[in-house]
């Protein structure tokens, strides 16, 4: 599940990163990913599938993050996301071309609009931002909106706290303590 995670967070960053989100989407003609080579067996395209189901769906996570819905929020994905008729159709405009040789932190997309324009973006998540700062608070904001939900505030704080410790950590169990519901 891992390549699958990090080809799509490269895809939806280099959306992000671009400043891509928010497009009017009528006005998207079609939208091309090129990523590094996935499972197709995780790839749950086309059809409408359920809210956790579509955590797979690369497809649909562009889709959200081209109308504006946070990726990184978990209640994000569920069936009226999935069913919202703008995301749908935008859906179904996305293409995605696995490059078997690319690394699967690489990413590019290119949106042809309806009136002509392409506009691309590149990313590789591999690579570390040049202001590594701003990448740990971005990484961090992403963490909390991921692990808080779950764990609760003062387990994710846990949780955090042990990671952030983990090279003093004389025992895997610690660490896996502290990722459990209290």
């Amino acid at each position: 599940m891992k390549p699958l995670f990090t080809a799509l967070k490269a895809a939806v960053f280099s959306l992000l990163l671009s400043g891509l989100a928010g497009l009017q989407t009528p006005a998207i003609a079609a939208a091309v990913v090129d990523t590094g080579h996935v499972k197709a067996e995780l790839i749950v395209s086309g059809e409408a599938v359920p809210g956790g189901e579509v955590l797979v769906a690369l497809r649909q996570t562009i889709a959200m993050a081209l109308t504006g819905v946070d990726t990184a929020n978990l209640d994000s994905y569920n069936d009226a996301v999935t069913q919202d008729p703008r995301i749908r159709t935008l859906r179904e405009k996305v293409d995605i071309d696995f490059k078997p040789n690319w690394a699967h932190s690489l990413a590019e997309m290119a949106i042809q609009l309806d009136d002509g324009t392409t506009i691309e973006a590149t990313h590789d998540s591999g690579i570390p931002w040049a202001d590594v700062a701003k990448q740990r608070q971005a990484l961090e904001a992403k963490y909390e909106s991921l692990v808080t939900p779950i764990l609760g505030a003062a387990g994710a704080k846990r949780l955090h706290d042990a990671i952030e410790r983990i090279d003093e950590l004389t025992d895997v169990g610690d660490l896996a303590r502290a990722s459990a519901k209290a």
